[in-house]
């Protein structure tokens, strides 16, 4: 089963569509690399995106799979380090958005914080699956989850 989930930011100027969700569809991730907690600290929001081992709660997708509705003026990109993902935010509100690769790298990793679950009636898990995996752990903080890698599994 897939199904479309809304995105919305905080404040609810921008909206869009992630599209065709489902548990093989994507990769349902946490990432607890320095430069996704540099970003939740940089947008002020490390306490409502980063777990208690420092980590992002991802949904990897290819980019046809997410669709800007409303409010694209307000969509901010900011880079971390030169050869560092792209990581997109709503300027409106800073509610992260996304992470994406260059050009050789067609994927999106759409942070979950985004994800209106709530108007979707649904849990993460229900639709995306559990997570499959923990990466980048070698930077995240005690407690780590069990199944943790220290760089990409």
């Amino acid at each position: 089963m897939s199904l479309n989930l809304p995105l919305k930011c905080e404040c609810g100027k921008f909206r869009g569509i992630l599209e065709n969700a489902s548990p093989i569809s994507g990769n349902h991730i946490v990432c607890m690399c320095r430069d996704c907690q540099t970003f939740a600290h940089y947008l002020k929001k490390a306490d409502v995106v980063l777990d208690r081992s420092g980590g992002t709660e991802i949904y990897q997708v290819t980019p046809s799979q997410v669709k800007i509705t409303q409010g694209k003026q307000y969509l901010r990109c900011l880079n971390l380090s030169p050869k560092g993902a792209n990581r997109w935010f709503t300027g409106c509100c800073n509610t992260p958005f996304a992470n994406t690769g260059g050009p050789k790298m067609a994927f999106t990793g759409v942070i979950l914080r985004i994800v209106d679950f709530k108007q979707a009636n649904v849990l993460a898990t229900e639709i995306l699956g559990p997570i499959r995996f923990y990466c980048f752990a070698k930077y995240g903080k005690e407690p780590l989850p069990k199944k943790a890698s220290k760089g990409i599994p």
